[in-house]
């Protein structure tokens, strides 16, 4: 299975709230750069911000902001009895388009409820019926699966991001601080503790 993000997140989760003012939501880790913040700082600071969630992301294979995402699934990654594949990020909020696509590059738009089936609600799964085309030569078994969906907290019919996610990544950003002169991201295990309470569905 190969995925990519279409559309990248529309604001950073943690960078919300460090407008207006909200540098204070750092700081009440970062005690001491209370008065203190520059300009290059606070450049540092969001680079920082960004990386923390994508690294919470991956720990946890779910999304912390709304985000589309494309998986292609190629004929080998598609039980060819169970025909059921797994939707890799959660939360799921809707899915745009199932596509089959044949050796020869030729794609053909599966309907739900006819061409594809969805189970789960936070865990989504897709079942794909054996048979999806009558054309004559196609081989079902040669078909990859192109799934477009959006996913991540805050997109549509999908909670907020739950306040200890976003903690943890602030905590993330806070040990990263203290090392900036020789910055290598990693996650704690203190924050690993945080995420394992949510992570991995």
């Amino acid at each position: 299975m190969d995925q990519y993000i279409k559309t990248d997140v529309p604001s950073e989760p943690l960078l919300e709230v460090l407008t207006d003012g909200g540098e204070q939501y750092i700081n009440q880790y970062l005690k001491e750069l209370t008065d203190n913040i520059t300009g290059d700082d606070q450049a540092i600071i969001e680079k920082m911000a960004t990386a923390a969630r994508e690294w919470c992301e991956k720990y946890t294979q779910m999304c912390f902001a709304q985000k589309t995402l494309v998986a292609t699934y190629l004929p080998d990654d598609v039980d060819y009895y169970e025909r059921v594949i797994p939707l890799p990020s959660m939360p799921i909020s809707s899915i745009t388009s199932v596509k089959s696509i044949s050796a020869d590059g030729t794609e053909t738009a599966l309907t739900e409820d006819i061409g594809y089936y969805t189970f789960g609600n936070k865990k989504v799964e897709i079942s794909i019926p054996k048979v999806f085309s009558t054309s004559v030569g196609t081989n079902e078994k040669d078909d990859s699966i192109q799934v477009e969906y959006i996913a991540g907290y805050g997109a549509p019919g999908n909670e907020s991001l739950p306040e200890v996610l976003r903690q943890a990544m602030a905590k993330l950003v806070v040990d990263w601080w203290h090392s900036k002169g020789n910055w290598i991201p990693y996650l704690s295990s203190e924050v690993r503790r945080i995420l394992d309470l949510y992570g991995k569905y």
